[in-house]
């Protein structure tokens, strides 16, 4: 795996080898980074981060700081020695919980929150929990099956989405911020 562009493009980082996790591939992280653009000064969520990929391509295109939360022990491992190998410590942190037990002890609102959950275990209650964490302003990207309709999030409005044959990225924004 590596990061696609910015300060640390063309870095390595490993992945966790487990069934639990699906690595994105390059063309849907570049259609992702490419639609944010300029992420300077942005405090970015890396929900169900697997190998941290999307976190570190975040800090890469100028990202202040990043928060990755993963569950799975293999997960959390690879994401702890790519932050060390990338040395990164100082610009991100790990939360080493499941997302819905992370989200009712913590208050953290982010710029940007990117999510690629597990397919096979997606609870929509969670996507909209995870999306009320979003500072006005912020864009909410979720990573979801390619041949299922978007959800809908209430007070949320889809801005963009993105089909790759099995997957489809959907880009929201709260409706409170759209014109």
């Amino acid at each position: 795996m590596r990061i696609i562009a910015g300060i640390y493009g063309g870095r390595q980082y490993i992945a966790p080898n487990t069934v639990k996790t699906h690595p994105m591939s390059d063309k849907m992280k570049g259609a992702i980074f490419n639609a944010l653009g300029d992420l300077s000064d942005l405090k970015v969520l890396d929900a169900f981060a697997g190998s941290g990929g999307l976190g570190y391509e975040a800090l890469s295109r100028g990202a202040d700081y990043v928060v990755l939360v993963d569950y799975d022990r293999q997960a959390q491992k690879c994401i702890v020695t790519n932050i060390d190998s990338l040395k990164i410590g100082d610009k991100a942190k790990v939360i080493s919980a499941d997302i819905g037990s992370w989200l009712k002890t913590s208050s953290e609102q982010f710029d940007v929150i990117l999510a690629d959950p597990p397919y096979d275990s997606i609870k929509l209650n969670l996507i909209s929990a995870l999306a009320e964490r979003l500072n006005p302003g912020g864009i909410f990207v979720l990573s979801y099956p390619g041949k299922q309709t978007p959800p809908t999030i209430d007070n949320f409005k889809i801005i963009s989405n993105k089909n790759y044959r099995d997957s489809q990225l959907i880009f929201y924004i709260n409706k409170v911020n759209v014109n």
